[in-house]
């Protein structure tokens, strides 16, 4: 497993019971490959984990049936395996046939040179646009949001 982080395992330990799980889970399906066969991971990814009482039970997605049975074979190995990963018992592993998607991956940021500046609301902007809202609406802190969100609406749409 790579490393964390001093001060990510420190934030990880503090964390309340549910919240370490989550980010184990997030660790798991991020180490797949390196809990099953390469061959598996490939084919295969982490789709669900439920608790019931006092122990997990996770669903595995294969991409197709022969995937599916013959991971059904190293079952009881994927269960130990999983359980001691988690530190939580596992009760049971399902295995089904479907879309293989990696629900943790995020994008990657834009370059810098394909990042676009905030947009600012000028105070004379906002002041030309309260003029015109605080005629329609009586509440004046509600005219004072409704005219910053009409301006940096226009900003927006004649941003492109």
């Amino acid at each position: 497993m790579r490393e964390t982080g001093k001060e990510a395992n420190q934030l990880i330990d503090n964390a309340p019971e549910q919240l370490r799980l989550c980010f184990k889970l997030a660790l798991l399906e991020r180490e797949w490959a390196g809990l099953v066969d390469k061959e598996f991971a490939a084919r295969s990814c982490l789709e669900s984990c439920r608790l019931e009482e006092d122990a997990a039970v996770i669903t595995v997605c294969a991409k197709d049936a022969a995937c599916a049975a013959a991971m059904n074979f190293i079952k009881a190995r994927l269960q130990r395996t999983i359980s001691g990963y988690l530190a939580i018992p596992v009760s049971r592993v399902e295995i089904k046939v479907g879309k293989i998607t990696r629900l943790s991956n995020v994008k990657q940021p834009l370059p810098a040179w394909q990042r676009r500046a905030p947009l600012v609301i000028g105070e004379e902007d906002a002041r030309r646009e309260l003029e015109f809202t605080s005629a329609f609406v009586e509440d004046e802190e509600l005219a004072a949001a409704l005219a910053r969100l009409k301006a940096l609406a226009g900003k927006k749409s004649s941003r492109g």
